[in-house]
Parts: C-alpha cells; sequence; structure tokens
C-alpha cells in the first residue's frame, strides 16, 4: 500500500490532479477502509477545486480513522482540513507567500495550487502546508512549524521556521 500511496503522490508533485483522482478513486474503491486514501482523494480533490467533494473525502477519512485508536493526531488533521477548506485564508495573503527562501540551513520554494500552500524543500520534495493561522502553518506529522514574518512595508522578508525549541530565519530571496 505504501508504494501505491508514494505513485500518487508523485502524480500530485507533477501537476496530474485528474489523473491521481481516477487513480485514488480506484484506491478508495478497493480498499476503502484504509482512511488514507480517503485523505489522499480529498487533497487531489481540494487541488482541483472541488471542496465538497474534498469535505467529504476528508470526513470519511476522519470517521475511518477515528474508529482507529492508534490515530497518531491524524484525526485532529482531517477536522482541521475540512475547517480550512470550509474557510479558506484570503487568497492576497495566500500570494504574498509565495516565494523563494533560502538560508544556509535550509531552503524553501513556497507555491501555490488552489487554496493551499506547498512547501518545496530541497532534499525533501514537496509538502502541503497545513495553517494554524493566517501567518503560521505546519507540516503534517512532523515538529515543524513555519511562520510568515512581514517586513514594516507588509512584504513578506522571511519564514521563520521552529524545529522543537529550534529556530532558523530563512530569508527570502526573491
Amino acid at each position: 500500500m505504501a508504494n501505491i500511496i508514494k505513485c500518487l503522490d508523485h502524480l500530485l508533485e507533477q501537476r496530474n490532479v485528474k489523473g491521481a483522482i481516477t487513480v485514488f478513486k480506484q484506491a478508495v474503491q478497493h480498499y476503502g477502509e484504509h482512511f488514507g486514501n480517503h485523505a489522499k482523494l480529498a487533497e487531489a480533490y481540494e487541488r482541483n477545486n472541488q471542496m465538497k467533494l474534498a469535505i467529504n473525502a476528508y470526513q470519511r477519512a476522519y470517521d475511518l480513522v477515528s474508529s482507529n485508536n492508534k490515530s497518531g493526531g491524524q484525526a485532529e488533521l482531517y477536522l482541521e482540513s475540512i475547517k480550512f477548506v470550509k474557510n479558506p485564508i484570503n487568497s492576497e495573503l495566500l500570494n504574498s507567500y509565495i516565494g523563494h527562501y533560502q538560508s544556509p540551513e535550509q531552503t524553501f520554494d513556497i507555491e501555490r495550487i488552489g487554496n493551499r500552500l506547498i512547501a518545496k524543500v530541497a532534499g525533501r520534495g514537496e509538502f502541503a502546508i497545513y495553517p494554524k493561522s493566517d501567518s503560521l502553518f505546519y507540516i503534517p506529522f512532523s515538529p515543524i512549524r513555519l511562520a510568515f514574518k512581514k517586513a514594516d512595508k507588509g512584504t513578506v522578508e522571511k519564514i521563520i521556521m521552529y524545529r522543537g525549541e529550534q529556530q532558523i530565519d530563512i530569508p527570502r530571496v526573491n
């Protein structure tokens, strides 16, 4: 199952959202008890701006993982995703975060797909990042938090990456 998810994630990374939806639908049809399939289908729907279907798929993922006592925080992630899809962050604000951020320790490219921000991390791949607030985001199942900080002029000047007690400033370079 893990290899199937990796292949499907690759479809999303290649921006083949319609192909990903087709394959995730088949995965849900054949492995409907696996909450991860529903969550990935929801993500694909979200990227394709099919918000009602995304909400339904996130809800199904939530229902499945809630019935399993070993969810590891996934249930809360799906509830937050439903909340975010229903109440997205302002488009202008999301657009202000798009850019290239670089420090000696870390490089991020922040992109926007639909109402979701995507962090491309050098050497680590591509991750959807989820809002805790208008300026604080997190990578699911990771201790990393990303805070977008604005300069006096209102433009985003850097990301502050929080990793446990560690704080790393990652300046915007474009």
